[in-house]
């Protein structure tokens, strides 16, 4: 395929993705002619569609409730709230998006970022949660995207959540208030028919406080959703350090639903086994896909791997609110466009973004396909998320 029809084809895409800016609002904590100095305002003050813009400074948490804006913050801005809610995202409409990109949570106290009944797509981009914080709560969330993103406490994916997690890191702490319990990075307890996807992520348990303190599973799965880990040797599930054995993967209640892990991926544990799963184990290593980031006007590259000699493609398209279970793979693509295709062990394409200012804050999703031809198979592997800047 030529690259002339690359550029129709992610233009004709992308477009299926607008970014509904109605209105732009100014958060500044200096003050300023038409701007607001904490981010609550400029929230009750906006409609579904609008950005708001946060500048560098130290801001209250705040509630976001019915409505869909995109939270894009510059580089400096941080919620420091002394609350135990640094942000409440609620009811939000079904078949919407809602951005919160560049923020970071340096809570002063126990914080905690609940979604609570969103019937919305939630996207979290280059986040960063740090200090105190030890809990986030997805509940009966749809669909939860964390891209880029630096989380330390535990990421919770309950009930009806749906969670997409790629090129993130999760970090487990111990609560000193509650006698050095040891908190997992990642709890999930989502109900059957919801899965939780991480991809190119690392995550870390606890450690251990004393020598008679157990340190926390990377990952702690207590319900029935579907587990997917995919990546490489460069990314990790590891457990936290302590004298007292833990796995870095455990089920610590029946769990019927499936693991499907990349082998490749490192799972370090100090008991006896790396990973305690009470369901089947699916080890499976499938195509990836790297995309390098996605900016209006430049030309992105996509690296693809799998092995030598088996095609692959890759499409760009809409992925479902909540990502199902194929014959071919895990993560389907609703009425793909063909992009790319190729054969070897490791392809890089070449894709041209356009330059389309209206594009600024669309969604761009990748999949690839593999398929080997001796054996007629086919298997969906990575799925990629940009973000147009």
């Amino acid at each position: 395929m030529q690259e002339g029809l690359f550029r129709v084809a992610i233009t004709a895409v992308l477009f299926t993705f607008p970014a509904t800016a109605q209105v732009t609002r100014i958060v500044d904590a200096k003050g300023g002619s038409q701007v607001f100095t904490d981010i609550q305002p400029a929230i009750d003050a906006s409609s579904t569609g609008d950005t708001i813009l946060v500048r560098a400074g130290a801001y209250s948490g705040f509630r976001l409730r019915t409505k869909a804006i995109s939270l894009l913050a510059e580089p400096g801005a941080r919620v420091a709230t002394g609350t135990m809610q640094s942000a409440i995202l609620s009811d939000l409409p079904a078949g919407s998006t809602t951005i919160v990109r560049g923020l970071e949570f340096d809570a002063t106290f126990s914080s905690q970022i609940a979604i609570i009944g969103s019937a919305g797509t939630i996207v979290f981009d280059g986040v960063t949660m740090k200090g105190q914080m030890r809990l986030c709560d997805f509940t009966h969330a749809n669909v939860v995207r964390i891209e880029r993103c630096s989380f330390q406490g535990t990421i919770m994916f309950q009930s009806g959540t749906t969670g997409i997690a790629t090129d993130s890191t999760f970090t487990g702490v111990t609560d000193a208030a509650a006698k050095f319990v040891q908190r997992p990075a990642i709890r999930l307890s989502a109900s059957t028919g919801h899965s939780l996807y991480l991809c190119k992520c690392s995550v870390r348990g606890a450690d251990a406080a004393t020598a008679q303190d157990k340190p926390s599973a990377a990952i702690e799965a207590t319900g029935q959703a579907r587990l997917v880990v995919r990546g490489d040797a460069s990314n990790s599930i590891i457990a936290g350090i302590g004298a007292l054995p833990i796995s870095a993967i455990q089920a610590i209640a029946p769990h019927g639903n499936e693991l499907v892990i990349d082998p490749r991926i490192v799972v370090t544990g100090n008991a006896a086994v790396a990973i305690d799963w009470m369901g089947p184990i699916v080890r499976r290593t499938d195509p990836t896909l790297v995309a390098s980031p996605a900016k209006l006007g430049t030309t992105m590259t996509i690296d693809v791997g799998y092995v030598a000699r088996t095609l692959h493609f890759v499409m760009i398209g809409a992925i479902p609110a909540n990502p199902i279970a194929t014959p071919i793979g895990d993560i389907d693509i609703v009425n793909p466009i063909l992009l790319l295709s190729g054969a070897g062990a490791v392809v890089r394409h070449s894709v041209m973004v356009p330059g389309v200012p209206a594009l600024r804050g669309s969604v761009a999703q990748w999949q690839v396909l593999g398929w080997n031809p001796s054996t007629n198979a086919l298997r969906l592997g990575n799925a990629s998320t940009s973000i147009l800047h």
